[in-house]
């Protein structure tokens, strides 16, 4: 169990299941004199982050822009929120280009 995801078991009368709970952390996002607030998984990708501030503010990806402690976040690749060491509570600033 690496902490990225809780584990959680029980016995029903016949087998033995798993559930797995995924990590949410929320995510403050200011744009403009606004904070927005997004939930999301600590596994989800920059691009679907970027997704989320699509259907909350109607921004297209192609025109957001991130900057998280002072450095632009690259969109290109896959990476997760948690490979970049963003975590819950973080602080993001939104740059509409």
């Amino acid at each position: 169990n690496s902490g990225s995801k809780m584990n959680a078991r029980f016995r029903s009368s016949s087998s033995t299941s798993s559930i797995f709970l995924v990590k949410m952390i929320q995510l403050q996002i200011r744009f403009n004199k606004d904070t927005i607030p997004i939930e999301i998984s600590k596994e989800s990708s920059i691009n679907q982050l970027m997704e989320s501030i699509n259907s909350k503010l109607s921004i297209p990806i192609e025109n957001q822009q991130i900057i998280f402690q002072g450095k632009k976040i690259n969109i290109n690749g896959e990476n997760s929120l948690d490979s970049l060491k963003i975590s819950n509570g973080a602080k993001l600033l939104l740059i509409r280009v």
